[in-house]
């Protein structure tokens, strides 16, 4: 059954579930004639196809905000969402043999089931046979949105950061693997010595305080983690290339933008530099 979809429900129906399995978005509205001759061929198709994606209905006259984000200049548009992302579309009344092949594109690729053995190894405990079928999916397709993600965690795990981090610079940019590459900077907090750290950074070592912020930071103390870092900044607000800025850039990143002090710490940041 096809499900319709609102402004309120796009980013879970679509953007969300398209990590899963693909989605085909159906944008229409009721006084569009290509409209109605192109829906009915897209649900005998999404019938034949179930396992392969999903088909949603977006009415552009009820849910504006989404049609202008997607373009909706002209329907019937139709948009095919994979790994929450727009990867193709098509817009007007096809015959139902370019349909097929357009459904048929979104298989998935080599890379793809690659990436699916891999999830399968690491669930079973094969982080090491996982590692391998990881390298080869990127070999195979060097932009699968998953694999870098996947391999630098690994790599990471067993305590290899700078090869994690050279994945994640190959990779394409992406939220996921700025907020993974954040959160591997600040990864880099075990076994230090707090009392030796503090005493450096008060003394105004800003390499110190990195060391510090982000050990408070692993202790879950981002408040302390965070002035630490405004500190260790605001004692040189003109240095460009002082680490505790980017430190606190990478824990801005990690906490989200919703956060109370990524808010609050964001404008003290701004006022120390500007």
């Amino acid at each position: 059954m096809t499900k319709d979809v609102t402004d309120a429900t796009f980013n879970d129906d679509v953007v969300e579930r398209s990590k899963s399995i693909p989605v085909v978005v159906d944008l229409w509205a009721p006084w569009c004639g290509p409209c109605r001759a192109l829906t009915p061929v897209l649900e005998r198709v999404a019938d034949d196809c179930a396992d392969q994606f999903e088909l949603v209905k977006i009415n552009i006259d009820e849910n504006p905000n989404i049609a202008n984000q997607l373009g909706a200049r002209s329907i019937p548009l139709v948009i095919a969402f994979k790994d929450g992302q727009p990867i193709s579309q098509f817009v007007g009344a096809q015959p139902e043999g370019a349909i097929r092949e357009f459904i048929g594109a979104l298989a998935p690729s080599q890379g793809d089931l690659l990436v699916e053995d891999a999830e399968r190894a690491i669930q079973q405990g094969r982080t090491g046979d996982a590692e391998t079928i990881l390298k080869a999916a990127l070999a195979e397709q060097p932009h699968q949105a998953k694999a870098p993600l996947m391999l630098a965690q690994l790599l990471a795990d067993r305590g290899s950061l700078d090869e994690a981090m050279t994945v994640l610079d190959k990779a394409d940019p992406s939220p996921q693997v700025e907020q993974l590459r954040s959160a591997l900077r600040l990864s880099v907090a075990n076994d230090l010595d707090l009392d030796d750290l503090r005493s450096r950074a008060a003394a105004g070592n800003a390499e110190a305080a990195v060391q510090l912020g982000n050990a408070l930071h692993a202790q879950g103390d981002n408040d302390a983690a965070l002035q630490t870092l405004l500190e260790a900044v605001q004692n040189n607000p003109r240095d460009s290339e002082n680490p505790a800025k980017q430190a606190m850039l990478d824990l801005f990143n990690v906490l989200g933008s919703s956060d109370p002090l990524v808010r609050n710490y964001r404008s003290k940041l701004a006022r120390t530099l500007h």
